[in-house]
Parts: C-alpha cells; structure tokens; sequence
C-alpha cells in the first residue's frame, strides 16, 4: 500500500475550492500570468486539476502570452510506450517549481528515427534535455541540439 503523503502530496495545502474559477478567470487576465499559474499550481492537485492547469498553460504559451517569472525549459520525452496521460502532469509540477516545461514527443512507435534523423520534429525542436523512459536508452549525438 502506498503512503498518502507521497500519494496525496500532503505536503501542498488543498486546492481551493473555487480553483477551477480561478484557472479560468487567469485565462482572460493580462497580469503577471506565471507568478499567477506558479500560485495555482501550488496547491496539491488531482490529475484533472493538473490537466486543466496544464492545458491553460499550453493556451496562454500559444497566444505568445509572457510567462515570466517561468524559466523555459523544452524536454524531449522519447518512448515507444504512450506518455499522452502523464505530459500534463509534468507541465504543471514544472510550474510549481518555476520552470515552463515544453514536452515534444515522437510520433507512436517513431522513437529511432525522431532520434536519429537530424530533421525530425525532435531534434529540430532543439532540446535543452531529453528522456527515454522504461530504460530504452538511444546513443545519439546531441551536439546538433546546440
């Protein structure tokens, strides 16, 4: 059985209860939006709650809306298995530590070649880091991504 500090993040305090209003009322803000996002996302979240955050962040980052304070950050997650369910959450726990993660994924089962093609969408997207989880690890050179 998993313990419920690490389960729940009892760390954080609860997520208000008007904290899906508040998502929404930062949407048509045009104040320090990441200080904003940052507060938001301090709290302990449930996955739907980290999703919305997650998709209001990615809305905001598309409209060309600043972000700061968030420090950018772009991580190439290469993996043959689906990571759609877990990029959300890795979005909004970036932004409670201050950094505006950009995750680019390759296309199902195209890992070898997003990796290895030097104009793929990955290794065009130029990475600050990448990942291979479930321990499919690729040597590639990544001194094109500089």
């Amino acid at each position: 059985m998993m313990n419920s500090l690490y389960v729940n993040l009892e760390w954080l305090p609860r997520a208000p209860q008007d904290f899906s209003e508040k998502l929404k009322s930062l949407g048509n803000s045009c104040g320090t939006l990441g200080r904003e996002l940052q507060l938001l996302s301090s709290y302990s979240l449930e996955l739907n709650q980290l999703t919305k955050l997650a998709k209001l962040f990615g809305k905001l980052r598309s409209e060309g809306k600043s972000l700061d304070p968030l420090v950018p950050f772009r991580l190439a997650l290469l993996s043959n298995s689906t990571l759609d369910l877990i990029v959300p959450a890795l979005v909004a726990s970036a932004v409670r530590r201050g950094i505006a993660l950009e995750v680019v994924q390759p296309a199902y089962d195209q890992v070898a070649q997003e990796a290895l093609t030097p104009d793929s969408k990955v290794n065009q997207s130029k990475p600050d880091a990448g990942d291979c989880p479930r321990g499919h690890w690729l040597s590639a050179d990544t001194s094109r991504w500089d």
